[in-house]
């Protein structure tokens, strides 16, 4: 059964060499600028992960398994670098164009039909941007290529064993990157399917056992995927729910559309308007007229595709946002190719030789000038973003790793902004470690501060959404410049703000008021230092607000300084401690809030760390073992005596707390500052 055929005049190497370099030139640009956004997370969450840990968890939709997978692999061979970690999306990208090529000539039997889409893909808005992000996305086009193809030479030959093993693994591939591209493959499936019993009723000797044999590919990859499926389906039901949530705060902005997650027109739109990025909607007439030019078989294909991932995300009521269904765009490209060619050739038969070329060229300008025009605002703003980043590049990252390393003691704290994720995948969890230390040990000598050029010092603790508050100007000596990351050493001394009060209980030491409702106790089966914590309960769902019964004072000399409050809770609560003074200061500021939890385990106390995406994130549905939460901030205070409560802020019924430590610090220059308890 022919469904299409090949000349028998070699393909134009020459043409299919300018199309793969066209996709390269427009792709490298910028291919080193720093890491931003969902790949910046990507790299935080999942370069340092095992090949087990990946295939066998599904840890939040940011997770595209394939791609981290193919580029943990080129990290390791070639080391860490923004090229090295978007090499497979980089390569997949240029290589989809080549692939297009050779899918189309045995689509059209036309290297003209084939050289249209081909280019089209290679100009396509899209499909640039994601070559140079470190995600999933053209891996996916480059895969769904692979399965088509292998699907249509299957109809051909459905005996042969190399394009079966293509099928299996290039659709396999496909779920593994992004769990939702199922639908694909199902289509792709559901399409071969249909052409075999097709040509089994045709065919009257064609038995049913040589109908079962043909259909093994198929059977094959859905037994490797389905087993895959159901092995992460706890995961994919927290990631759903997550992504619902990720919708309902900030759907609206660029591309994810609006605040749902339902199939609805307006989602659909988006999706629309993505695939034909930057020619337009116009772009679409051509399409429509390439489903009336496409050879009848291959236009089912199509048309099945594009129908099934549509009626899946209908049944489910789910419908992801436009990059989720880029593995249309070759179908878009193939059939506005066969919509441009088929009529211009028609055209061309009543125009003479020399109309025809000037009409070609009028066209060739048009479909030109809009990827020329979008490239061009596109390139730009790239430029501008990297020249204006406020994260840190691998390099740099790598660089302040080994500062902390070799320049700061065990009880020095190092203070780094919580978005930039490549400076949190270096060094994070050292400076827990050194959290912990000096949450555990009660010593405290040195804070340093690491950021980008373009942040104040004062605004370098951030936690990820704009800042609050701030830290005065003051006190901060830039000491290390690398690149465009400065260290800066707080100028300030650290004491303990009592010297009595150096003990790692004292939590329980605070005479809080009895308060109807509310219960104390000594807790020792859960505690991150000393010998307890304090567990306080409530039996009133509204929150409340205890101040202890003690009045403390504090005196601090000319220049002012800091008080710092550090203490631990459980993870995930609510609740708070903090410092209630006789009058109205600066809001207090948070160091690396988002960086110290330790899980309790059997083997001891173990670092984990939490996903940028921590607000949107569901709980999964296993008991999580119980986790601490080192919490430390700084209020600015003036030059002046103090009066001050401890307080507590109880929002969860149940409530943990250990090690609370107080600190003063005075400006170096005045040594003089008095504290005394009343």
């Amino acid at each position: 059964m022919e469904i299409f055929t090949c000349s028998k005049s070699r393909n134009n190497w020459l043409l299919i060499f300018v199309l793969t370099f066209l996709a390269f030139g427009l792709r490298w640009p910028g291919i080193d600028a720093a890491l931003s956004s969902d790949e910046a997370t990507s790299f935080l969450m999942f370069s340092e992960s095992s090949w087990q840990s990946l295939v066998l968890n599904y840890q939040d939709p940011n997770q595209h398994t394939l791609f981290s997978l193919l580029s943990n692999i080129s990290q390791n061979l070639f080391g860490e670098s923004e090229l090295i970690f978007r090499l497979p999306a980089l390569l997949a990208g240029i290589l989809a164009v080549p692939l297009i090529y050779f899918f189309s000539y045995q689509c059209t039997n036309s290297r003209l039909g084939a050289f249209l889409p081909a280019l089209l893909l290679a100009l396509s808005g899209p499909h640039i941007k994601w070559s140079q992000l470190g995600r999933g996305y053209t891996l996916t086009i480059f895969l769904a290529l692979l399965v088509m193809l292998s699907v249509f030479k299957l109809i051909k030959s459905s005996n042969n064993k190399t394009w079966g093993l293509l099928l299996i693994s290039s659709s396999l591939g496909m779920v593994l990157t992004l769990p939702s591209n199922i639908y694909f493959v199902f289509a792709c499936s559901l399409f071969f399917t249909f052409m075999m019993i097709r040509e089994n009723t045709q065919n009257s000797e064609t038995r049913l056992k040589d109908l079962t044999c043909s259909l093994i590919p198929v059977f094959a990859l859905f037994g490797f995927i389905i087993a895959y499926l159901i092995f992460i389906y706890t995961d994919l039901k927290v990631g759903l729910e997550s992504y619902r949530r990720y919708a309902l705060v900030i759907g609206d902005l660029e591309y994810e559309g609006t605040k749902t997650i339902e199939f609805n027109w307006n989602r659909i739109g988006l999706i629309a308007r993505e695939l034909v990025n930057p020619w337009g909607e116009w772009f679409y007439l051509a399409i429509f007229l390439g489903g009336w030019y496409m050879k009848r078989i291959a236009g089912i294909c199509f048309l099945i595709i594009l129908l099934v991932p549509l009626l899946g995300a209908w049944a489910m009521g789910v419908l992801g946002p436009p990059r989720s269904f880029l593995y249309w765009i070759p179908l878009v490209m193939i059939m506005a190719g066969c919509g441009i060619i088929g009529p211009m050739a028609r055209i061309g038969r009543i125009l003479s030789p020399q109309t025809r070329y000037a009409v070609t060229a009028l066209l060739s300008i048009f479909l030109l000038t809009f990827p020329f025009l979008h490239l061009k605002d596109y390139y730009f703003k790239k430029n501008q973003e990297n020249e204006k980043r406020k994260t840190s590049l691998i390099s740099e990252a790598k660089e302040a790793l080994s500062f902390i390393e070799g320049n700061t003691l065990e009880h020095e704290l190092v203070v780094f902004p919580y978005s930039d994720r490549v400076l949190r995948r270096y060094i994070e969890e050292l400076v827990a470690h050194k959290m912990l230390r000096i949450f555990q040990e009660g010593k405290f000598d040195k804070i340093f501060f690491m950021g980008n050029r373009s942040i104040p010092p004062g605004e370098i603790p951030d936690l990820g959404i704009d800042n609050i508050s701030s830290l005065p100007k003051n006190g901060f000596i830039k000491i290390r410049e690398v690149g465009e990351l400065l260290i800066y050493d707080l100028d300030y001394q650290i004491f303990r703000m009592y010297a009595n009060e150096n003990y790692l209980d004292f939590e329980n030491k605070i005479p809080w008021p009895k308060t109807a409702g509310i219960s104390f106790d000594i807790e020792d089966n859960h505690k991150l230092t000393g010998r307890h914590s304090m567990l306080v309960r409530k039996d009133r769902s509204e929150s409340i607000k205890i101040y202890s019964e003690q009045i403390k004072t504090l005196k601090l000399a000319k220049g002012g300084g800091y008080t710092l409050l550090i203490y631990s809770r459980k993870e995930g609560s609510k609740s708070y401690l903090g410092l209630a003074f006789d009058r109205k200061v600066l809001k207090p500021v948070m160091l690396n809030l988002m960086f110290g939890f330790f899980r309790e385990m059997k083997t001891g106390i173990v670092w984990h760390r939490v996903s940028p995406h921590y607000r949107f994130l569901a709980p999964p549905d296993s008991v999580n073992k119980f986790s601490w939460q080192i919490v430390i901030f700084m209020v600015p205070l003036d030059s002046d005596v103090y009066s001050f409560k401890e307080m507590m802020h109880l929002k969860n019924q149940e409530n943990y707390f250990d090690g609370i430590q107080m600190y003063v610090l005075p400006e170096k220059k005045n040594k003089n500052e008095e504290s005394e308890k009343e």
